[in-house]
This record gives C-alpha cells, structure tokens and sequence, in this order.
C-alpha cells in the first residue's frame, strides 16, 4: 500500500469537521485579525506600549473612574450630610448582574427569538441601570428588543399556539396512518 493511499484511507475514517466548528474557528481567525489590524496604528509610534496606555487611559480608565452629578450612583461625591453611599451597592448589583448575564448565556441552553429578546432587552436595561454616568439617549439601546419582547407576547402566541396545534394534530394523522398501514401488512 501507498502512503498515499494510507493517508487517504485514514483521512476517510476521520470525521469531517462540522460546519459550526469551522465557522467558529474562522470567527476566531477573523476576529484576532481584524483586532491586530485594528492595532496596528500603534506600531508606527516610537514607543508603542506608551501608546497603548494612553489609549487605556483615555478609554476604560476614564470611563470607570467617571463622576456624574446626574446619576444616584454618584452621589458620594457631594459629601453631603444624609446622602447615603450607594458605591458599595452599584458594585453588587453590578456583579449579579454579570453572574446573571453568564447564566442567560447557558440556561436555557436553546432559546426562542422571543426568549433572545427578553434576554437582551433585560440584560441591557440591567446593565445601563448600574452605571455611573447614565442619560435617557441610552434607551433605545434596549427598547427595541424590549418592544418585541413584549408586544410578541399578545400578537404572535396567539399565532405560535395554532401553529403548534396543527404541528401535533399533523402528527397524529401521521401515525394514525402509520398504524393504519401496519395493520393492513398485517404487522
């Protein structure tokens, strides 16, 4: 035998690679990638990890270490008798809220594009809830999926609910002739 032909026999018994698995990992390729390209600004400066401090700074630091005299977060910063701290409190809820956005990811494990909405609309609200610096120009980040989520609910069950009576009525037919057929092969 060859050793080609030995490859190929072995290649043949291995499993082709499923279409989910090869898009995942050309995502990945893509991302990593586009990411780099992204990035790579910072080469042409003499000192690139300079730059990409200034960037970090400019960007998260900034963002995280942020006051706003609007939010109820942030009222710490007045030092004011009898307004309670509530830093403390946005840190909590800010870490059930990523617990909570971890779970969404895993349970339930195949969702609805209904369930998808909810969960998004949720999870955004949650998370522009908790932050520091908040305006109402954030709300049409989660009203979208907010509005679907629950303007499906009247609409569109109605819909689903006959559809799925017809599905499992169709399916009964289906084995009633089955039966019907067995029968009259005597099986």
């Amino acid at each position: 035998m060859s050793r080609n032909a030995a490859r190929r026999a072995a290649s043949a018994s291995r499993p082709a690679p499923s279409p989910n698995r090869t898009f995942r990992s050309s995502f990945r390729v893509s991302f990593a990638l586009a990411t780099l390209a992204a990035f790579s600004i910072v080469l042409l400066e003499p000192s690139p990890l300079h730059e990409l401090r200034v960037f970090w700074d400019r960007t998260v630091a900034w963002q995280v270490g942020r006051e706003s005299p609007f939010s109820l977060w942030d009222w710490r910063q007045y030092h004011a008798r009898g307004l309670p701290d509530l830093h403390v409190l946005q840190r909590v809820l800010q870490a059930l809220l990523l617990a909570g956005a971890l779970a969404a990811a895993f349970v339930p494990r195949r969702k609805s594009p209904l369930q998808l909405a909810a969960l998004t609309a949720a999870l955004l609200a949650g998370f522009e809830l908790v932050l520091t610096c908040w305006l109402y120009t954030y709300i049409p980040w989660f009203y979208p999926f907010a509005a679907i989520a629950f303007l499906a609910l009247t609409g569109i069950g109605a819909w689903l609910d006959d559809r799925r009576r017809r599905e499992r009525a169709g399916r009964c037919r289906r084995r009633w002739r089955c039966r019907r057929r067995r029968a009259a092969r005597g099986g």
